[in-house]
């Protein structure tokens, strides 16, 4: 699922592989090992995401995440 996205990582992040090992991840993923930093029973968001449209030259991924967004919020209006 994550084949290319770390494609010329070297070229878009000289710096942080000079400095570090660049991991690629989803957006929003937290490894299972992180504790939330809040738990969960008192937070008062269930949840949240910042989300705007993307230009389709950036690609399928890009594209989908406000697309989901755009589905979430309307069939939790519609719930």
């Amino acid at each position: 699922m994550l084949e290319g996205l770390d494609r010329d990582v070297e070229v878009r992040l000289p710096w942080a592989v000079r400095k570090a090992e660049v991991v690629t991840v989803l957006n929003g993923y937290s490894p299972s090992n992180v504790p939330p930093h809040i738990p969960l029973v008192n937070q008062s968001i269930d949840l949240g995401q910042r989300v705007r449209s993307m230009p389709p030259h950036l690609g399928q991924y890009a594209a989908e995440k406000s697309l989901q967004a755009t589905n979430f919020a309307k069939c939790a209006s519609e719930a």
